[in-house]
């Protein structure tokens, strides 16, 4: 492998503006990718957790009166929201009130919590809310939502990020071999200037440079 301290001035200015602009691209595809990660389940966690007290504050009649009808019928209403794939209602013994499957997803069981939960497994994330009165639990309503919209949507996020990065590579560069000639020209223009003098040995030999930096110095 080349050793970077062997490469001509042209080439380390290019790699160093390329590694520059890769490096910024990265850090903000990064950021972008967690920034949706995190606003996709704090608004998860706020809907569903808003969809579960509902349901939970209706469900202290439905328990106290044993009405399993109503409780399967507002189960039911639940089969507008597209990620919501199992819900279910039972007391404090287990006895369930209402269930809720949508088609491929009726295998699901969910486990007996008597606390109030939020649980990302994997592909679902489950809620799980006390219906309880004057601090007395009556029983629970849990939620199960599918993530697999999250997770597409997740992956465009990431094919975006390489795309980008690969747009960037190539831009920066291009750009990279147009700006690179301001210093590598000129100090090329002087190494050829200081060979020709040294193997000629004519001292009135001048670069026509006519510059204010450090290189027009020299």
């Amino acid at each position: 492998m080349i050793k970077l301290k062997n490469l001509s001035i042209k080439n380390k200015l290019i790699i160093i503006q390329v590694f520059i602009a890769l490096f910024v691209l990265f850090l903000y595809s990064i950021f972008q990718i967690f920034n949706y990660s995190q606003t996709y389940k704090t608004s998860l966690k706020t809907r569903i957790s808003s969809l579960t007290a509902l349901i939970a504050f209706n469900g202290i009649s439905i328990i106290q009166f044993n009405d399993e009808d109503t409780a399967q019928k507002m189960l039911s209403s639940l089969d507008a929201e597209d990620d919501i794939v199992n819900a279910l209602i039972y007391d404090i013994e287990g006895q369930i009130f209402g269930k809720f499957s949508k088609q491929g997803f009726e295998d699901y069981t969910f486990p007996q919590i008597h606390e109030n939960s939020q649980t990302f497994q994997k592909k679902y994330f489950v809620q799980t809310n006390l219906i309880q009165e004057d601090n007395n639990i009556l029983g629970t309503v849990s939620m199960r939502i599918d993530l697999s919209p999250y997770s597409k949507q997740l992956k465009i996020y990431i094919m975006v990020a390489v795309l980008a990065l690969a747009i960037g590579t190539v831009l920066s560069y291009v750009l990279s071999l147009l700006t690179q000639k301001t210093i590598s020209i000129p100090i090329k223009n002087l190494v050829g200037t200081l060979t020709e003098v040294s193997e000629t040995g004519n001292y009135s030999i001048r670069i026509k440079e006519d510059r204010k930096d450090e290189i027009g110095i020299v």
